[in-house]
């Protein structure tokens, strides 16, 4: 029973997410928009309302990890597409396209394939020494070197990249959500060790430890999840982002919780498909609405190409 209050606190996390950004997003126009100052401070109210439940958003995110495992709960991260279909003709006057409702029906299909084949045993541990034994185990060491050396490796390119003049790269930006993408990841499994820790009233300097762990993986995330937003179109970084969060999500918590040491073959191949489903939902989604924007824009572009001569030749006979 305990599965479920985690599963329906990580889907309202990730509801409180999609709604914190919308609102922000809708602040944001207003106060862009506004031409009376009554309209900005509205404006920013909304805008710190987003910030306000984003913030709530990890609060209730690190309460869920104590009633679930890791792996069965990751997939909910991706609730945020379909809370953005309800909010984004409601708030930002965004036209639904085919390719929105079949993204999110490939979605919401693997999130229920995921349920049902994920685990439903919680992790119990008695006492701390259990917690030690599990996350020190040599395949844990080795999961987060690599995590260190992908991280680190990265950003030497990103640097060496962006020095000789090649920023603008989609080979150089896709390392922004990569990176971004698993320090997510490593707040939601810091989290996660926090809360055990806790529950087995361990040593109050680990505790510490682990929330100054959670803050340097979350403000990471948002620093190197903004720079590249700055650099790179979001049609580009925000669904490689999700992708890499989701993966290295499901992996850290079989990893170093063991989650999947129960699942027999029929769960494995249930929960592959659904995590399979869940990806193509959000990168087809994200992809080919992108390119339909860009044929839109470049149709927009040429018909103001078009008046523009047209305009252009008027005036000249006119002269004439």
């Amino acid at each position: 029973m305990s599965v479920y209050v985690g599963i329906g606190l990580a889907m309202t996390a990730s509801a409180m997410n999609a709604t914190g950004m919308n609102l922000q997003r809708y602040g944001a126009n207003i106060e862009k928009n506004a031409t009376q100052r009554k309209d900005k401070t509205w404006g920013k109210r909304i805008n710190i309302l987003g910030v306000v439940l984003s913030i709530a958003c990890g609060i209730v995110d690190f309460i869920s990890y104590g009633f679930a495992p890791q792996s069965t709960l990751a997939p909910f991260g991706s609730m945020s597409l379909i809370v953005n279909l309800i909010l984004a003709p409601l708030l930002h006057g965004e036209t639904l396209e085919h390719i929105d409702l079949i993204s999110t029906a490939l979605v919401m299909v693997g999130l229920v394939t995921c349920i049902t084949s994920g685990s439903k045993v919680p992790l119990l541990l008695e006492s701390m020494s259990e917690l030690s034994a599990l996350i020190l185990r040599p395949i844990c060491i080795l999961y987060f070197l690599a995590l260190v050396f992908f991280v680190l490796s990265g950003m030497v390119h990103i640097y060496l990249e962006e020095r000789a003049g090649n920023g603008a790269r989609k080979s150089v930006g896709i390392f922004y959500p990569l990176i971004a993408g698993t320090f997510a990841s490593s707040t939601a499994l810091t989290a996660k060790v926090m809360s055990q820790v806790i529950k087995l009233k361990g040593n109050i300097l680990l505790i510490i430890l682990c929330v100054l762990g959670v803050v340097f993986f979350a403000v990471s995330n948002m620093t190197v999840n903004n720079r590249g937003l700055s650099n790179h179109s979001p049609l580009f970084i925000v669904p490689v982002f999700s992708t890499t969060f989701l993966a290295t999500n499901i992996i850290g918590g079989g990893v170093f919780f063991n989650e999947f040491s129960t699942f027999t073959p029929k769960q494995w191949l249930g929960y592959g498909l659904g995590i399979l489903l869940i990806i193509s939902g959000v990168i087809a989604g994200a992809l080919l609405k992108g390119e339909n924007m860009t044929k839109t824009m470049r149709k927009l572009g040429r018909r103001r190409t078009s008046k523009s001569r047209h305009r252009t030749s008027t005036r000249n006979s006119k002269h004439r």
